[in-house]
């Protein structure tokens, strides 16, 4: 069993790694980067035992699944390890995730930037010099580039980095995505400086699952996002609209706008198999609304119908309507129903809808959740 001592110099060497990794998600390494001020920097007592680190495993590292982990902004995915504890952030141009696993003095810090311009391996190489590398190991005492690969669309860095007069290994894996080459995906690793082969295996399971969710990107970053695996969607919104009732897991969640419009999003078993089968949807959700217009919608991982429709409230006063309604990998019918509190608009009217931006780039991002993301773990 650790001494005091020892527990806390672990929690120094790891709060260290996390610092310097969470940094690089404020003023990532590349072109492009957002003119931030990095934040303040607790002052920490580095003069702490050396960590002595487990032993590893002669029969290579042990690693399973805890469980798919979509980034609460609904924007990607990944492999989220046993023992790691995640957490996650989101700005304007950046969505990070931090795992740690403090056992085994290991990070993975996976996180998405999107650039201004299209990024290419040649760019992101050129962006990975001495002076940019150097900011992004600062917290550290020194740092190495041990090697470089460079691929036909990625650029693998290792490194051995110094700390406390520990000696870590690291890997930085970046490389531009295939559904917008403006958006550049991360993977970075730390593991302990005796144990290469958990390196290698954290690449092995983390690197092949990070996965962009393509709906995701049709609205900025820094929008909140609700992801729901046991009904199978996710879907964002911008700060205007507040989570009113339910929520991840509940059978109704409906969110609020501060003009009063809702939407509900929902769940249920079957198959949305032609335009009938939505119009069947309508008449038995919303009795007494008059569908308006219908139109085919497709997202990444499933497909179906929007109704645009209007109804009357109770002072007889009639609003717009639009319901999304999409079959799941899972084989659920997921829906989202946007009633708005003011005029009767057709949504699905170019000209009628032109004013409600907003809205459309929220009901964009209404999508399924892909098969690999509703599955149970698994070793």
């Amino acid at each position: 069993m650790k001494s005091s001592l020892g527990r806390i110099s672990a929690l120094v060497g790891l709060f260290m790694i996390i610092a310097s990794m969470l940094l690089t998600s404020i003023l990532p390494v590349g072109l492009d980067r957002q003119p931030t001020s990095p934040p303040s920097q607790p002052t920490l007592d580095l003069t702490a035992p050396v960590v002595v680190f487990p032993t590893p495993d002669p029969d290579g590292p042990a690693l399973e699944i805890a469980q798919v982990y979509i980034h609460p902004a609904g924007t990607f995915l990944v492999i989220q390890p046993q023992g790691f504890t995640p957490s996650a952030t989101s700005g304007s141009t950046v969505n990070s995730l931090s795992l740690v696993d403090g056992a085994r003095y290991s990070v993975i810090h996976a996180y998405i930037q999107e650039y201004s311009t299209p990024q290419d391996a040649t760019t992101l190489d050129a962006a990975n010099d001495a002076a940019a590398l150097a900011a992004s190991w600062s917290e550290y005492d020194g740092w190495r580039e041990t090697g470089r690969r460079i691929d036909a669309d990625s650029v693998t860095i290792d490194f051995t980095l110094d700390l406390a007069g520990n000696t870590y290994l690291a890997r930085h894996i970046t490389w531009t995505a295939a559904e917008d080459p403006r958006l550049v995906c991360v993977v970075r690793l730390v593991a302990p400086g005796n144990n290469a082969p958990l390196l290698d295996a954290l690449e092995a399971l983390v690197r092949p699952s990070f996965h962009v969710l393509p709906d995701g990107l049709r609205a900025p970053l820094d929008w909140a996002g609700i992801v729901d695996p046991a009904a199978g969607y996710v879907i964002r919104h911008p700060a205007g609209w507040t989570l009113a009732d339910g929520g991840p897991g509940r059978v109704v969640t409906t969110l609020t706008s501060a003009g009063g419009d809702t939407l509900t999003l929902s769940a249920a078993s079957g198959t949305l198999e032609a335009p009938a089968d939505a119009e069947s949807w309508l008449t038995e959700n919303r009795p007494g609304a008059e569908a308006l217009d219908m139109q085919p919608v497709t997202r990444a991982y499933g497909e179906g119908y929007a109704i645009a429709y209007r109804f009357s409230d109770a002072d007889g006063a009639t609003h717009g309507g639009l319901a999304l309604l999409l079959n799941t990998p899972g084989g659920q019918i997921i829906s989202a129903n946007l009633r708005l509190a003011g005029e009767a608009v057709n949504l699905l009217d170019e000209d009628e809808a032109s004013a409600y931006g907003d809205i459309w780039r929220m009901l964009n991002t209404f999508a399924p959740l892909p098969e690999e993301a509703l599955k149970p773990a698994t070793p």
